[in-house]
């Protein structure tokens, strides 16, 4: 790459989009919905998904200023070396959506009976016990808080440098567990 070269594809398919054929500005859109897409696709691949020939997916890295679809790739990579984060200006909008829609979803699967007896089960369970691991850990962490606003014998396990095993020992059947877990859809091409 010349010193000259662009370095952030996302930042010039700004710069030029105006410009862009209709072609072009297919591809650009792909792109900014699926950035990682410059790294870990072909152009082959990034003209089958967005409709358009290979010659015309390098045309496109041309008219953004780079030598070929590589070159592209490798400005990516010296800017994620960088720390910089290589995501879409609409990452933010988009995740919001998705983050609505699973909430949405959540209420919709859950009937107020369900919520009801959780709600019961909860205030007369002798201890509560939180378990979260990884990401989940903070969520555990914050639901505690909550609860112990309302009640007492509230815990998180697992404690730092504990199994689960150790912490586990003294629940009784008049005890309730709450696992917490975060589920990764299976397509999760969006993440970068």
């Amino acid at each position: 790459m010349t010193k000259n070269s662009p370095s952030d594809v996302l930042q010039q398919i700004e710069n030029h989009y105006a410009s862009l054929s209709p072609s072009g500005k297919a591809i650009a859109h792909y792109i900014q919905q699926n950035p990682i897409a410059v790294l870990s696709q072909s152009t082959s691949l990034i003209a089958e998904k967005t409709g358009t020939s290979k010659a015309t997916v390098s045309r496109f890295f041309r008219q953004l200023g780079f030598d070929s679809h590589q070159q592209a790739k490798e400005a990516l990579v010296q800017l994620r070396e960088q720390g910089v984060p290589v995501v879409s200006p609409s990452s933010g909008v988009l995740q919001h959506e998705n983050d609505s829609k699973n909430l949405a979803n959540t209420f919709e699967s859950t009937s107020s009976e369900a919520l009801t007896d959780i709600a019961k089960l909860l205030a007369s369970a002798g201890q509560v016990t939180l378990i979260g691991f990884r990401n989940a850990y903070p969520i555990a962490l914050h639901f505690r808080q909550q609860l112990k606003q309302i009640r007492a014998s509230v815990r998180v396990l697992p404690q730092p440098g504990q199994t689960l095993s150790e912490d586990i020992i003294d629940l009784t059947e008049n005890d309730l567990v709450v696992l917490l877990v975060f589920v990764v859809e299976p397509d999760n091409s969006n993440l970068f």
